[in-house]
């Protein structure tokens, strides 16, 4: 540090400073280490992996909303748009949580 000036400068940059003003080649900056980025990032909240279920044709089922009320093909529940239900858009077959979570068990 240079107290008339209020200059600082790092230990690397000092010794570069004084590599220059003595005419010798300046080694490289190196830059202190950073942790990983996985480290450094804050942890994701996943939610655990749900079991595949499949329609009676085999298409696997999705999680979604529906864009109209359907009817569980398991046990006849009405679902409507604003509850999440397991469906296949190839077939047009749906399971309603309860169902999906019975058939996912066997």
């Amino acid at each position: 540090r240079c107290d008339p000036c209020a200059y600082d400068l790092c230990n690397a940059c000092q010794v570069a400073k004084q590599r220059q003003a003595a005419r010798l080649p300046t080694a490289p900056k190196q830059r202190p280490s950073s942790p990983p980025r996985r480290e450094a990032r804050a942890p994701i909240m996943v939610r655990p992996e749900e079991p595949q279920v499949d329609c009676p044709n085999r298409h696997a089922l999705k999680h979604k909303n529906p864009s109209h009320p359907v009817e569980c093909n398991y046990c006849s529940q009405e679902m409507t748009e604003k509850v999440p239900a397991w469906s296949c858009d190839i077939c047009g077959y749906y399971l309603c949580k309860d169902c999906h979570a019975d058939k996912a068990l066997d």
